[in-house]
């Protein structure tokens, strides 16, 4: 017969007083059935007697809740809990041990082990070690590598995206480094950019997108600016238009330095006998010292009796310049002409400086008239010009006056 018996001691050290023993036939499984239970008693002391032969399991309770199971038989001890401060596991030859130690929580927490397929390696922060399958998902938004001085952090920081999304590593061929936004960096092969690139050191805005950059060496340069250097912006594809000095396209003024002011094309008639305004050009803006040339056409209708154009009177701004001029002599014909006016505008000493031509031509004989006359009325004023209106009269006879087509130009002056 064989007898089973033993301590328990709790973890400070007393014995446990009046703990439930139960004893059970020795299996791998958490045995179910009791063959037999006691208590401990005062020393802690349980046993068993008169017992056959064999294995056995014993399960000792205390507390209600907590209880622990020794298994008798076996080479190693099963509990179902153990409350321990540290934990000491002992290598194969029982030479060195690892000991676990728990870290200052400041309330209880659940370490829970993965549920395994096979048998596995636990990884550990200091150790080289290769996940060799499977995705590992890590729920923290950072991720920090440390420098091989164990000193510095780079901090990879997660972005508030709304789906899943891949971050694709390329597949490249030696060793190389990652480009960042902030640092300076030389790109040693061509990149291609599907999308604009955006230069907010120099401009703030798109200075290129893929149709309009170019490989330059082993850069892509942005298109030129008014004051950046860069490649030729793609053109319209046309002849009309041509590249400027602020890296658009345009069309050159008319004849080169000459400039279109401003103009009136509705025309506008008199049947006064008097001189009197018939056209005028407004919404000008010419500055003290511009050259400026006024184009003009003018006609008589044949209605009526004997008709005589005059044309060519001038009023800058409001003060009256220049009275008008014969334009046709008297004839019941049509007749039709051209007025040109030139003069550089409100220079001190120069008020009078302009001249005036006007060329009429009868529709029927072919007869040209032609005047020229200058500021015989009254000295240019100084402001900023800014109306220019063409006076006539149809002087004899019942027919209309016409004048149409006035336009402004001012030259360079330089």
């Amino acid at each position: 017969m064989a007898v089973l018996s033993g301590f328990v001691y709790l973890d400070n050290g007393d014995a446990l007083v009046g703990g439930l023993v139960n004893y059970y036939a020795s299996t791998e499984a958490a045995p179910t059935v009791s063959l037999g239970n006691t208590t401990t008693n005062a020393n802690g002391f349980w046993s068993f007697t008169a017992l056959a032969a064999g294995r056995y399991d014993v399960r000792i309770d205390w507390d209600g809740t907590t209880h622990r199971r020794w298994r008798k038989g076996l080479s190693t001890d099963m509990v179902d809990e153990v409350t321990l401060t540290l934990l000491r596991l002992n290598n194969p030859a029982l030479t060195f041990h690892y000991t676990v130690t728990p870290a200052a929580i400041v309330a209880d927490r659940v370490l829970n082990l993965p549920l395994l397929a096979a048998t596995d390696t636990v990884a550990v922060l200091a150790m080289a070690q290769t996940f060799l399958t499977g995705v590992k998902t890590f729920n923290s938004s950072i991720l920090a590598i440390r420098n091989p001085a164990d000193s510095f952090s780079y901090t990879l920081v997660a972005g508030a995206i709304a789906a899943d999304r891949s971050l694709n590593l390329p597949l490249i061929t030696g060793t190389d480094t990652l480009a960042v936004l902030g640092l300076v960096q030389t790109f040693t092969a061509v990149q291609t950019f599907d999308s604009p690139v955006v230069n907010t050191a120099l401009t703030g805005t798109a200075v290129g997108t893929g149709a309009s950059q170019v490989a330059q060496g082993s850069h892509v340069t942005p298109a030129m600016t008014a004051t950046l250097a860069g490649h030729v912006p793609v053109p319209p594809n046309n002849t009309t238009t041509f590249l400027r000095g602020d890296g658009t396209f345009a069309a050159p003024a008319a004849g080169g330095a000459l400039t279109r002011a401003g103009g009136n094309t509705v025309e506008a008639s008199t049947t006064s006998n008097t001189t009197v305004d018939i056209l005028t050009v407004s919404s000008l803006s010419i500055a003290v010292g511009v050259p400026v040339l006024v184009l003009f056409t003018h006609r008589m209708n044949t209605s009526g009796g004997g008709s005589a154009d005059r044309v060519g009177g001038l009023t800058l701004n409001a003060t009256l310049v220049a009275g008008d001029l014969a334009a046709k002599p008297v004839s019941t014909n049509a007749s039709s002409g051209i007025g040109i006016i030139r003069f550089v505008y409100g220079v001190a000493s120069y008020l009078r400086a302009g001249i005036i031509q006007v060329v009429g031509v009868d529709e029927t004989t072919n007869t040209v008239s032609t005047a020229t006359g200058g500021f015989d009325t009254a000295a240019m004023p100084t402001a900023t010009l800014t109306t220019i209106i063409i006076r006539g009269a149809r002087a004899s006879g019942t027919g209309t006056l016409f004048v149409d087509e006035a336009h402004v130009y001012t030259h360079a002056v330089s």
